[in-house]
């Protein structure tokens, strides 16, 4: 059962965001705060997490920081509107798993359902075989 919890001050991206990722059969919660995404995180254990950075209260990155602890399976994407390299590094130390700009959501949908599509199992019958990308490293 795939849970997703859009976290974002704004009603009307969250609304985009739930548009554009959820599928018919996912689970969503949507949260206006870090506060209220970390309330809700403890009964709802998403497995997927959208976050915005910049709210009113606790902000995104302080709320990343409780939801790994919080939910360590989740996956974490910031969305946000601002591409700045403090912000990127700020979110990386606190867990998130990637960093996508509000500009861009449609690589948000892609990325989401990444996270929330079960995998196939590997074929362990399969020779694996290191990358032969750079020589002599």
């Amino acid at each position: 059962m795939n849970k997703l919890m859009i976290v974002d001050d704004h009603a009307g991206v969250r609304t985009l965001i739930r548009e554009l990722v959820a599928s018919r059969s996912d689970i969503v919660r949507e949260c206006q705060s870090g506060e209220e995404a970390i309330r809700t995180a403890l009964q709802f254990q998403p497995t997927c997490i959208t976050m915005d950075l910049r709210m009113t209260g606790m902000g995104g990155i302080q709320a990343i920081q409780a939801l790994r602890v919080l939910c360590p399976s989740a996956q974490v994407f910031v969305v946000s509107a601002f591409d700045q390299p403090d912000l990127r590094r700020a979110a990386d130390e606190a867990g998130a798993h990637r960093y996508l700009l509000k500009e861009n959501l449609v690589e948000l949908r892609a990325a989401v359902r990444a996270a929330l599509e079960p995998r196939p199992a590997a074929d362990s019958s399969k020779e694996e075989r290191p990358d032969r990308g750079v020589e002599g490293v």
